[in-house]
């Protein structure tokens, strides 16, 4: 299969960006919502839901599939709505880098989706030179 190296890439960001926000909401998904501390209950629920749907996603980029590619726009634009609040107002410097860094790398896979793709040359019925 030939794919564009920007597909290539974002399958890659796009599963790694889902899967360490999935295994990083485990441990406050356990926790419960009665806990205080941490980001909101809430906000985890979707952290991990759209990690979840991100993986599946990631695949279709992968395969080049349509849907993929609109699966993983939607699920980064999620991602960066419920992760820009981190940014302003999460405890602690290291939490908004944290937030920061996922709401880059999904504007990044974003970007690396909608990148035009290369197009092949058209072939030429005349020889150069003539």
């Amino acid at each position: 299969m030939n794919r564009p190296k920007t597909t290539t890439a974002a399958a890659i960001v796009l599963f790694v960006l889902s899967a360490t926000n999935g295994i990083g909401a485990i441990p406050f998904l356990m926790r419960g919502a009665a806990t205080t501390d941490g980001p909101p209950f809430f906000v985890e629920l979707v952290i991990f839901a759209a990690a979840l749907v991100g993986l599946v996603s990631a695949y279709g980029v992968w395969r080049q599939q349509r849907w993929g590619a609109l699966l993983s726009i939607i699920v980064c634009t999620m991602t960066g709505l419920v992760n820009l609040p981190g940014v302003l107002f999460a405890p602690g410097l290291f939490g908004k880098g944290v937030s920061a860094a996922s709401l880059l790398t999904a504007i990044a896979v974003i970007v690396l989706l909608l990148w035009p793709k290369p197009r092949s040359a058209p072939a030429s019925s005349q020889p150069l030179g003539q």
